[in-house]
């Protein structure tokens, strides 16, 4: 575990070492901080679908899958609604969630890493991992829906399975077995880091085959909700969707190694996939990758207790690709998120030898360099732009003119429908001319008298939207509030009416 270190010499490195954490630590708060006080932190479509859930939840309506998908767990929606009943519908009420859980996902790795490191390495693994990699600080305080209990999740199945090598008994069995169920309701992303941990587990665990028994009905009593609600709905979790771009297995291969993997280590900028430093980048990632190939090769020739411990977080990091690649939506490269799963043991190995102060306090400089580099390119990736997924438009104006001409049904591009929904606490109800997650607020927007649409400012969807009305001979006024127009017309028009405004945005 290290050379031998004299109480002399150990008692100030202990309090260097807990300064250095404390440092990180106080980074991580700042940085989450600035991101919430800065356009970084409004609420996008996507979170403010699970801030709707969450005021379901709080009266109430719950259900076990996410609205109007077939996957996905409702563990978030539900701590986001318990967290309203304190905090009140508040988009900070709604970011509390994932940031708590991205503070419990540290302390799990902590655990973890303890179990293979140097304790001296373990702790700033755990606290490094708030701030590293950069893309996920930011996704930390993004209301995701499943994302953060799933690291969760698989971080308390990888701690068991420890465990279960260590010393097994039929009690962590069936606790590892529960888990590995709710992780399957949660996201069926967990099986990219699911299944090499569990060949891993079942190889170490081979003179016990009797004594697995009791994790199957736990597995099955785990993802109850997920039998529970393909029960009632045809079973459409089994269905799998087919991907908008067409992809062979190993083109995705291709894309995660050239990509998706230096976007999430920081070597490659998310959104723009520009290489940082060019070449320079280029040729340290590659330096990465041959070490971990060199790491791996000197674990797998050294012998007993030290490739034990570092046998299975190598086993996931080799089979995490290879199932990662099956799923063909893991085409999608814009950014890192199919790879959350993966930071713990890349965090772990990244600060195997960061046993020194010197060494953590250069590593943290690095890291911090990177965070605010990181979320200054993602803040401006999508100015401009007509994707406001990363960087949304304010919706507060838009929803006192709205409230100002009584108007409290309209439509409206997904990343603004839902978070003008939300952020009104429901007294406006918009809903998307495309992907639809509440068919009620569909529903009720189609039964108003007169129609309103809502879109961006001088935009294509604006001169479409006009040109549409215009052939169909409808009277409207026009007002524009900021970067958005609101068009009241003067009659009921839906979407199904309107030729070319179906994916406006």
């Amino acid at each position: 575990m290290g050379n031998p270190v004299s109480p002399a010499v150990e008692v100030p490195n202990r309090r260097g070492r807990i300064l250095v954490a404390l440092l990180t630590l106080g980074s991580a708060i700042a940085l989450r901080a600035w991101i919430f006080t800065s356009p970084l932190g409004r609420v996008d479509g996507d979170e403010a679908v699970v801030g709707l859930m969450a005021m379901a939840f709080r009266h109430g309506h719950t259900t076990s899958m996410f609205w109007g998908q077939n996957y996905g767990g409702t563990i978030e929606p539900a701590l986001s609604g318990i967290a309203f009943l304190v905090t009140g519908r508040s988009t900070w009420g709604l970011k509390l969630v994932p940031v708590g859980l991205a503070g419990v996902a540290a302390f799990m790795l902590w655990r973890v890493a303890r179990r293979v490191l140097d304790e001296r390495a373990a702790l700033f693994a755990g606290v490094m991992a708030l701030v590293y990699p950069p893309f996920f600080l930011w996704w930390s305080t993004k209301a995701r829906g499943f994302y953060w209990a799933s690291l969760v999740l698989i971080l308390v199945a990888l701690l068991f399975s420890l465990r279960l090598v260590e010393n097994f008994t039929r009690r962590d069995a069936a606790i590892f077995g529960l888990i590995v169920g709710v992780c399957w309701w949660t996201s069926p992303q967990s099986i990219f880091f699911l299944v090499p941990l569990g060949a891993w587990l079942v190889v170490r665990t081979r003179h016990h085959w009797r004594s697995w028994w009791p994790a199957l009905p736990a597995a099955l009593l785990g993802a109850a909700p997920w039998w529970w609600w393909n029960a009632h709905h045809g079973w459409k979790s089994l269905v799998l969707r087919g991907s908008i771009v067409q992809s062979t297995y190993f083109s995705r291969l291709h894309v995660l190694f050239t990509q998706t993997l230096p976007e999430m280590l920081a070597f490659r900028a998310p959104y723009t996939h520009a290489w940082r430093l060019g070449v320079v980048g280029i040729a340290m990632y590659a330096a990465v990758l041959v070490a971990f190939i060199a790491f791996t090769v000197v674990v797998v020739r050294m012998g007993g207790a030290r490739r034990a411990r570092w046998e299975p977080l190598l086993v996931i990091m080799v089979g995490f690709p290879l199932v990662y690649a099956i799923p063909s939506a893991t085409w999608y490269t814009g950014e890192p998120r199919y790879l959350l799963l993966l930071v713990p043991v890349v965090v772990i190995l990244l600060c195997a030898h960061l046993t020194t102060v010197r060494r953590q306090l250069f590593a943290l400089g690095i890291v911090l360099i990177l965070a605010v580099s990181t979320l200054s390119m993602i803040g401006g990736a999508h100015t401009g732009s007509a994707n406001r997924e990363a960087h949304p438009s304010a919706v507060t104006r838009l929803i006192a003119a709205l409230h100002a001409r009584h108007i409290r049904t309209a439509y409206a591009n997904y990343w603004t429908a839902y978070p003008v929904t939300f952020e009104s606490g429901r007294s406006i109800l918009i809903t998307p001319s495309g992907k639809v997650r509440d068919r009620s607020i569909e529903r009720a927007v189609e039964r108003a008298p007169k129609s309103t649409f809502v879109v961006g400012r001088d935009s294509d969807a604006e001169r479409r939207l006009r040109a549409e009305i215009g052939r169909l001979r409808v009277g409207y006024t026009r007002a524009a509030v900021g970067r958005f127009a609101i068009y009241a017309l003067a009659r009921r028009l839906t979407t199904d009416q309107l030729r070319s405004t179906h994916h406006h945005r």
